[in-house]
């Protein structure tokens, strides 16, 4: 290893484009941030020098496997985390998302894109699924239903497939609530 180098001085969940050049992340995170307010930005590996890619609430980004567009969660202006939320995709060059499936839950839903299409984490109803949704790359519209890939009986499930999509990890918690007596 080498030392570490500062790139932005803000930023959450950052992610390498395929190439190692660049680095597409979000201001801000589910996690006790308000998802509709948050910023997608770029930056340039080698020297540094941002560019603001979306700033219509997007959180999670990931690139695809070309690096010609990038799937993150996107919420809508003036609302709060769990409601009308897309999982969603946009050039990476920027322009207008394209919406891909709307997310039902409060979970966030850490989409991770490889070439068999996006996976996703996401509960209904307690029930908490990993889903895949094929895309096509160049206009990053949906190529049919999302459908589950895997079913856990966990309260919430984090997943990441390799490149090409041929296997998966994914990790999953509870919570325990109790009232006790003393």
């Amino acid at each position: 290893g080498e030392s570490p180098r500062r790139l932005t001085d803000f930023g959450y969940d950052p992610a390498f484009s395929p190439d190692g050049k660049e680095i597409v992340f979000a201001t801000g995170t589910a996690t006790g941030f308000s998802v509709d307010q948050s910023v997608l930005w770029i930056a340039d590996v080698a020297t540094g020098k941002t560019r603001e890619l979306f700033d219509g609430g997007g959180a999670f980004p990931t690139w695809s496997p070309s690096g010609i567009r990038i799937a993150f969660e996107q919420a809508e202006r003036g609302t709060s985390l769990g409601r009308r939320r897309t999982l969603s995709t946009i050039p990476a060059s920027g322009g207008a998302p394209t919406p891909l499936v709307e997310l039902p839950s409060t979970m966030a839903s850490c989409p991770d894109w490889s070439l068999k299409g996006i996976t996703f984490d996401t509960s209904v109803a307690g029930q908490t699924n990993v889903w895949r949704i094929e895309v096509d790359e160049a206009t990053g519209a949906p190529l049919g239903e999302a459908r589950p890939v895997l079913v856990s009986p966990a309260e919430s499930i984090r997943s990441s497939s390799t490149r090409d999509g041929r296997r998966m990890l994914f990790m999953t918690w509870e919570g325990a609530n109790s009232i006790d007596r003393f």
